[in-house]
């Protein structure tokens, strides 16, 4: 398994987030998965899919979030390194609540090394979890709803 390219290809695409946006902070975590979703996230590792998170703020300080029936969340998609992250993050925005947005910034990244939680010998898988900081460019929250905290997955 090609775990070491997927290392490589995330050291490369921070550098390129840097380049981009200036520093900023990069943190490290260990997800322990079922063998199932692990191979699923060797996979993606494997292919440089990242998942990307946006929190768009407005002028009153207020986050966009993508109505869902379990609870509001910040936009997020996946999307390859190799293409332009915060581009497909941008689109994602759009696509899931109407509004267009800039991504400004890089609010950190996280490594995250994922563990078959059933085999200890098994490889870990590295993904990368983005979260930019964008602000709102145009359009009126279709399927999003402005609030005061922002939900943002603790790990990323």
């Amino acid at each position: 398994m090609a775990t070491g390219v997927a290392r490589d290809l995330i050291g490369e695409s921070i550098r390129e987030l840097e380049e981009r946006f200036g520093s900023f902070p990069v943190n490290q975590t260990t997800l322990r998965l079922s063998s199932e979703a692990y191979a699923d996230a060797l996979d993606r590792a494997e292919a440089g899919v990242a998942d990307l998170y946006v929190r768009v703020k407005n002028a009153q300080g207020e986050v966009l979030h993508v109505r869902d029936d379990e609870r509001p969340r910040v936009p997020r998609c996946v999307g390859t390194l190799r293409d332009e992250p915060a581009e497909r993050a941008r689109q994602a925005v759009r696509e899931a609540t109407g509004v267009a947005c800039t991504v400004d910034d890089v609010a950190r990244v996280t490594i995250a090394g994922v563990r078959n939680g059933e085999d200890d010998d098994a490889p870990p898988a590295y993904r990368l979890l983005v979260l930019f900081e964008g602000s709102p460019a145009d359009g009126i929250p279709e399927n999003g709803v402005w609030r005061a905290e922002s939900a943002t997955p603790e790990f990323v």
